[in-house]
């Protein structure tokens, strides 16, 4: 099938292969020119559908070749595009068996200047078709190309994107660009991006899912593609793969981040994409999850290693103290005021700051903020000096930002504004595969601040116990539970045992078994009284409980009668 690939796109002409139900199973780049249509709406339709000819009217050319099993040549013959417009050409037709299936090729020759000959270029003692040299020297190039329709739907691509992707090219060709290559913003796809805020060329840092889920980190240079009537019409994107996490940990200090799941490898990919590109954004995510661990690694991928970082920790303050604490304040300016303060908003020019947690602003303060991200400039209270700032915002919350907006506790513009890159950090819970290497780490960490003991390791019936805990306080709980077991451990333990774990995580464990216990009995009476037709005598024999046992069950596990005939 390769070879018979080859031979059809070293076609200098436009062609296309048909079978027996007359449905186009390959055409070449060249008869997408001619027709001025994308490959995806010609391949796959009825030849009739996708180009009509004079003797579409009189009788099939493919009849024939079917029919005799011979080739001819028809001149002077129209060919009919969508507007109805006909171009006069000549073509050859002949039998040709394409991924073992029969049908007919058929190749176009313009009979006149509607349908000129391809552009040529010379390349040492050889002339070639300018378009199948370009298509050719796609595979020569380091980055990822990729052309979508006007639906953002991929129909060319090269050898590089196989490489990014993981898909081979058969794969890519017709995929939707949103299910390979993404931007968490709101955003489809980077496409999307463009054509949304009307940019016909941008340069985007996003997240390419390879084929194995795995996120990586890749810049696109996208460029949108419009007719002359300023219609889009498609678009080309340059892609250099970045930094997947694997890589991240090689180039960066990461040590400290502990994951062999999937969905924090993403997170650290998101966090490099908000580095890389400056961009405010969000981090949510439940209690002990990591939210500021999280922030404080931004540094590391930032474009200044310098870089600046001031945080607000809104916990304990009110509105007004974190209104002086964002915006200073001038001299005089309220009662206590007695000397001019800065505010974290003016000192974080050219920096990063952190809010933790943006919920607690009043509105008051989220207008406020708003307005120095829009116009760059912020003021202290009580002084009309304008300061100008530009910061990268990080804003932290744990609390459901969304619920705000729908009881008009949040700023909705703010929350566009910060959403626009959102990283959810995902719970102890989810990533349960990391739970034996946070252990150890939290071992090894304690071990480094000076408290010498050979607990290094955690036993299989203990872990087996974590692993069932809900964990509501996350990695967070993990880690004082750990500290605190390595502290009152003796020296001479060498690994954390069941007993060694705290009674609230044993007895919670216990209890959920119970829980589930109970629910499987009942499910199982249940089971058993509709098998034997509600006999409880028959049913008592089987589950092994005397007719008083059984009825007590009944009574105890509230089963009624209706429930009883609900499905029997």
């Amino acid at each position: 099938m390769k070879e018979g690939i080859k031979v059809l796109e070293s076609l200098n002409k436009p062609a296309l292969v048909i079978d027996y139900a007359h449905k186009i199973i390959y055409a070449n780049q060249l008869l997408s020119y001619f027709l001025n249509k994308p490959l995806e709406k010609i391949i796959g339709e009825y030849c009739y559908n996708a180009i009509t000819c004079d003797l579409c009217f009189k009788e099939c050319p493919f009849i024939s070749v079917f029919e005799h099993n011979s080739s001819f040549e028809k001149k002077q013959i129209n060919f009919y595009d969508d507007s109805g417009e006909a171009k006069l050409v000549d073509y050859n037709i002949s039998p040709y068996e394409y991924d073992k299936t029969r049908g007919a090729l058929i190749t176009i020759a313009s009979s006149n200047t509607d349908l000129k000959e391809a552009e040529t270029i010379d390349i040492p003692n050889k002339t070639i078709n300018l378009i199948n040299f370009y298509e050719s020297t796609f595979d020569m190039i380091d980055e990822g190309i990729v052309l979508v329709n006007e639906n953002f739907k991929i129909f060319k691509s090269n050898k590089s994107m196989e490489n990014i992707t993981g898909y081979n090219l058969s794969e890519l060709i017709g995929q939707p660009c949103p299910k390979i290559c993404y931007i968490p913003e709101g955003y489809s796809c980077p496409f999307d991006y463009c054509y949304k805020n009307k940019k016909d060329k941008e340069e985007i840092y996003s997240i390419i899912l390879r084929k194995n889920s795995t996120p990586i980190l890749v810049k696109a240079q996208i460029k949108l593609l419009k007719d002359s009537s300023e219609k889009l019409v498609g678009g080309i994107a340059v892609v250099k793969r970045i930094l997947d996490f694997e890589r991240l940990k090689k180039e960066y200090p990461l040590d400290d981040i502990i994951t062999e799941s999937d969905s924090m490898k993403e997170v650290i990919s998101l966090l490099a994409v908000a580095g890389f590109s400056n961009k405010d954004f969000l981090i949510t995510g439940q209690t002990g999850t990591g939210k500021k661990f999280l922030a404080s690694k931004l540094k590391l991928f930032h474009r200044n290693p310098n870089v600046h970082v001031f945080t607000l920790n809104t916990k304990g303050l009110s509105s007004d103290q974190i209104l002086n604490e964002l915006f200073g304040y001038a001299k005089d300016s309220f009662e206590g005021a007695f000397e001019s303060k800065q505010g974290l908003i003016e000192k974080a020019n050219n920096g990063i700051l952190i809010i933790d947690d943006v919920c607690d602003l009043s509105l008051e303060t989220q207008n406020r903020l708003l307005s120095v991200l829009k116009t760059g400039t912020t003021y202290r209270l009580g002084d009309n000096t304008p300061y100008p700032t530009s910061f990268q915002l990080v804003a932290i919350t744990s609390k459901d930002l969304k619920f705000m907006l729908e009881k008009g506790l949040f700023n909705d513009e703010l929350y566009e504004l910060i959403s626009s890159l959102k990283i959810s950090l995902p719970s102890l819970i989810d990533r349960q595969k990391d739970i034996v290497g946070l252990i150890e780490y939290f071992l090894a960490e304690m071990k480094k601040k000076g408290k010498e003991k050979n607990l290094s390791k955690i036993s299989e019936s203990a872990l087996n116990l974590l692993l069932q805990y809900p964990w509501e306080g996350n990695v967070q709980e993990l880690k004082n539970v750990i500290e605190h077991i390595y502290l009152t451990s003796s020296s001479t333990k060498k690994e954390i045992t069941a007993e060694m774990l705290p009674a609230i995580i044993r007895d919670t464990v216990i209890k959920s078994h119970k829980t589930k216990s109970t629910q499987q009995e009942r499910e199982q009476i249940i089971k058993v009284l509709r098998e034997t037709n509600l006999d409880r005598n028959e049913a008592s024999k089987i589950l092994g409980y005397s007719r008083i046992t059984l009825w007590r069950k009944i009574k105890q596990y509230n089963i009624t009668i209706q429930e009883l005939l609900e499905l029997h």
